[in-house]
């Protein structure tokens, strides 16, 4: 098999390689250290929004609903339902939730509990 002797990285080759590494761990670091964006849980009942506590602060919260109270706990940026009146406690093996747009629900007993981001800003911009 024939080498072919042009195929050599150049050193504007090598500049631009190290380039793109640079910016795609800067841009990596910037998404995963980003502390602009606080988290919030809401929860709700068949009235609405009920509370919003921010995700850091650890607790927890009784929810009243039409079978009884449920219990919400927030822990270490974790949420999840701790105690619910409904019959199968499938919201309590739900097990917990930590992201922005993850959520809980007992159906059984109208109660929801979401975490949503902040806005930021706009997603996209068009003309």
């Amino acid at each position: 098999m024939a080498r072919h002797a042009g195929m050599r990285l150049q050193s504007f080759d090598l500049a631009l390689i190290a380039a793109l590494l640079f910016f795609a761990g800067f841009w990596w670091m910037f998404g995963v250290f980003d502390s602009r964006d606080p988290s919030q849980v809401q929860i709700y009942t068949a009235q609405g929004l009920y509370r919003e506590v921010p995700l850091r602060q650890d607790g927890k919260i009784r929810v009243p609903g039409p079978l009884g109270e449920s219990m919400v706990e927030i822990l270490s940026g974790r949420v999840s339902m701790v105690w619910s009146p409904c019959p199968n406690k499938l919201c309590m093996h739900a097990g917990a939730v930590s992201k922005s747009g993850e959520s809980i629900v007992c159906i059984p007993n109208r109660v929801s509990v979401v975490i949503r981001s902040s806005p930021s800003g706009p997603d996209a911009v068009s003309y």
